[in-house]
């Protein structure tokens, strides 16, 4: 029997399952992975993905090697959208010229980095414009898409993804035509979210009303961390707990089947991934405690090496530019665009040490313990390096702990940070820099397994 006829009748007797999801491949970025390894790995827990998304999105990563990592059989619907962003970013970027010769240069010693502009002023005028988010233009070509599949009654489940948060008024709509359970995937926060600031009380008071209807409406609702649900729950106590899931981000073990990597000659200390100075996460103390080294090792470049790679937005390359240029750090530092998952994971494996910056709560801005959902750092205890971690108590500290992978400083503890780097030199130059990894924790976030999770909470809703 042909085996791909075999796998294509495997397919058919499978449950299917609608899976809304805005960011999908060929796009790139971190926001990709969830959801493309739930597909990959679905069909081994008995359920067809069918992937509704936007085939014209306004966003600037794109990795096509990524739609190998999808099985053939899968179905994607791809619709089109009105991208309103394009518009403000325009008009943004002119701006934004007017505004660059005049805003005030923020100092490279300056310690309060609450100065710093949290939110460009495209993102204020989408957060003022656009309820839930500027992605609100996919909503009446997606829900076309799902009118025309209205009489096949070929979906099982639905489920929706976010961010963006308009995706789950798109998975609303599904369940109210198709009548099918809908299940809620929540990889960040939207109106609990310590980085957005809802512009006045009335977006504040709309946003928190339509996400209650949504969460009530939902047949479950999933999170990426522990401390993402006990704030939901705090908030809407009138949604019953038995709602709630928790499914954390991870790390898929084929990624890492790669050739072995070629080291570098310098000790490498690498950040790979965004940095948005909105987020919270900020390379100030670390790149402060790099120049106060510097004046222990005067010819710190001809030895150390600390690269960024990743989209990084204007506000942290100006940081990064500063302090380089202020410390003499131009042979030290260096910054890089966004590369392929691929590269990305390539480059994990060929630093010595691994930076992870912890996010911090903007002000008047919901403060959470919840940054554990950060996917990237699962893929960085997967590479199995020391990972230098910048953060606050809370559940970052205590999975960097029980991994066994980490050094854990405070973010802005100058001083603890230079020695930490300066420990992890002396035992690269002993060549004895290495960690423990408590693999059967570390392990506990496969995506393979946290796929059967997903499965598992499907398997439930369908009976």
């Amino acid at each position: 029997m042909d085996v791909t006829f075999h796998k294509a009748k495997i397919f058919e007797k499978m449950k299917k399952v609608l899976i809304i999801s805005y960011f999908f491949p060929p796009l790139g970025g971190v926001g990709v992975q969830r959801v493309l390894k739930f597909v990959k790995y679905l069909p081994h827990f008995g359920w067809q993905p069918t992937v509704l998304t936007v085939r014209n999105p306004d966003f600037p990563m794109f990795d096509p090697k990524l739609l190998e990592d999808m099985p053939r059989q899968t179905k994607v619907i791809w619709t089109r959208t009105i991208e309103p962003s394009k518009i403000y970013n325009y008009f943004a970027a002119l701006v934004g010229k007017i505004r660059t010769p005049l805003q005030t240069r923020i100092p490279p010693d300056k310690t309060d980095l609450d100065i710093i502009p949290r939110q460009r002023l495209a993102t204020q005028i989408s957060h003022f414009l656009f309820i839930p988010d500027s992605r609100i233009g996919w909503l009446p070509f997606a829900i076309f898409s799902i009118l025309a599949r209205l009489k096949k009654r070929e979906f099982d489940m639905i489920l929706s993804t976010s961010p963006p948060f308009s995706t789950h008024l798109v998975g609303l709509v599904a369940k109210v035509i198709l009548g099918k359970p809908w299940v809620i995937d929540l990889r960040d926060l939207w109106v609990l979210s310590p980085h957005i600031k809802s512009p006045t009380k009335f977006h504040l008071w709309i946003s928190k009303y339509i996400e209650h209807k949504m969460l009530k409406f939902a047949d479950k609702i999933i999170t990426v961390s522990e401390p993402f649900c006990e704030d939901l729950k705090k908030v809407y106590p009138d949604i019953v707990s038995d709602k709630f899931d928790v499914i954390p981000n991870g790390y898929d073990a084929n990624d890492f089947k790669i050739a072995q990597v070629k080291q570098n000659e310098k000790f490498c200390i690498g950040h790979v991934g965004s940095l948005y100075g909105y987020s919270g996460r900020t390379p100030y103390y670390f790149l402060m405690a790099l120049a106060d080294l510097k004046k222990e090792i005067p010819n710190l470049e001809k030895v150390m090496e600390v690269s960024f790679i990743g989209s990084i937005d204007n506000e942290n390359r100006e940081l990064i530019n500063a302090i380089a240029s202020k410390f003499s750090l131009r042979e030290v530092l260096h910054v890089r665009d966004f590369v392929s998952h691929e590269e990305a994971i390539s480059c994990m494996r060929k630093f010595n040490v691994l930076l992870f910056l912890g996010v911090r709560a903007a002000k008047d801005c919901h403060d959470t313990t919840g940054d554990a959902s950060s996917g990237k750092l699962y893929e960085y205890l997967a590479a199995g390096k020391p990972v230098l971690t910048l953060t606050e108590d809370g559940a970052i500290k205590g999975l960097i702990e029980k991994s066994g992978c980490g050094i854990i400083v405070d973010y802005n503890d100058i001083e603890r940070i230079k020695q930490e780097i300066l420990i992890c030199y002396n035992k690269y130059k002993q060549g004895h820099l290495m960690v423990e990894p408590n693999w059967d924790f570390i392990s506990l976030f496969e995506r393979k397994k946290l796929t059967q999770q997903l499965s598992n909470v499907l398997d439930k809703l369908s009976k």
